[in-house]
């Protein structure tokens, strides 16, 4: 997969790129998209693709991204390949409030860290630090399991400039379907000083 420069749209018409073309072929790969990825104001192309050697797959979703996040459509596809499902990869978080923090170093003060000192060795001493300090943080503090909700995403990014950022993907898609020279200008505009959104909302 990637970026191929070679527009596969002129597979009857450009000798190159029906040679490359033949050559995937016969190599058992095959092109999943089958529609222009990089589009501008006089030309489509098809330059971007995935190759796949497997053709037994049932119903693989293929789609292009309609955004102007970059020069080219973003493409992806999901293929089901029938294997054993991975585990459960959900990262692991602690929930640190003032609370807890409070609460930690109130039974921080309450042990009795006369057993640290008995030891006579340096080593001996701080393994049975480490072990009250940890267990007890491992109790105020545990690991849990954290859903990455859709909405909770880009934390950094105020409510205005996610509003921003949809209105200038809607106004980017409306101009690509219907290529006026006002819609243009209200995309680009909007694209360059977000204040202008209310506007077009």
């Amino acid at each position: 997969m990637g970026d191929f420069n070679i527009n596969l749209l002129n597979v009857d018409t450009h000798q190159q790129t029906q040679q490359f073309i033949e050559d995937m072929y016969s190599n058992a790969f095959f092109p999943l998209i089958t529609k222009p990825t990089r589009v501008d104001a006089n030309t489509a192309t098809l330059i971007d693709n995935i190759f796949c050697n497997e053709i037994h797959f049932k119903h693989p979703m293929v789609r292009i991204l309609y955004t102007d996040i970059s020069d080219h459509f973003p493409v992806f596809s999901v293929l089901d390949c029938n294997v054993t499902p991975v585990k459960d990869t959900t990262p692991l978080v602690r929930n640190i409030t003032n609370e807890k923090i409070n609460q930690f170093t109130l039974s921080l003060e309450e042990i009795d860290w006369a057993s640290v000192y008995a030891h006579e060795t340096c080593q001996e001493a701080y393994t049975v630090f480490h072990a009250t300090f940890s267990a007890l943080y491992n109790e105020h503090f545990p690991l849990q399991n954290k859903q990455s909700k859709y909405k909770a995403r880009k934390s950094w990014l105020s409510d205005e400039l996610k509003h921003h950022i949809k209105t200038k993907n809607k106004l980017f898609k409306k101009y690509k379907r219907n290529r006026t020279f006002t819609n243009e200008q209200i995309y680009k505009k909007t694209s360059l000083f977000p204040k202008t959104i209310n506007s077009y909302s």
